[in-house]
């Protein structure tokens, strides 16, 4: 280990519960990175560090920190570690969203931007 990273954040696992342990890791630290207990850009510590201190397999933490990049949640990048993304926000409105299809809720129910997304869904229709 080159440079091995603490995790600030206090993990309590319950292996008594039907939760799998790698389960309750990722929405533990789900929380702490919600909750802003884990900044954006804070290095997180390795898997094998992380199941050396929480007394669990590497793949159980492994499981969980695959769970949160997936997520988004963290970002992993090769040769220098991972690290926490930031907390995940979700659109104000789904005219926002990338993913705009003909059957969007927008058509019908906002008035409002009811042009905007019709533009929008012309627009990606001739890309």
């Amino acid at each position: 280990m080159r440079h091995p990273q603490r995790l600030n954040v206090p993990i309590q696992l319950a292996r008594d519960v039907p939760e799998p342990l790698q389960d309750q890791l990722a929405a533990q630290l789900r929380s702490a990175i919600a909750g802003g207990q884990l900044a954006p850009r804070t290095r997180m510590p390795s898997t094998r560090t992380l199941a050396l201190v929480l007394g669990i397999s590497r793949g159980v933490a492994l499981a969980a920190y695959e769970r949160l990049l997936a997520e988004g949640h963290i970002s992993s990048r090769w040769g220098s570690g991972t690290y926490v993304s930031g907390p995940i926000t979700t659109p104000t409105h789904p005219c926002r969203t990338r993913f705009a299809t003909p059957t969007h809720p927008c058509r019908t129910r906002c008035p409002a931007l009811a042009r905007t997304c019709a533009m929008r869904l012309t627009a990606g229709r001739r890309a």
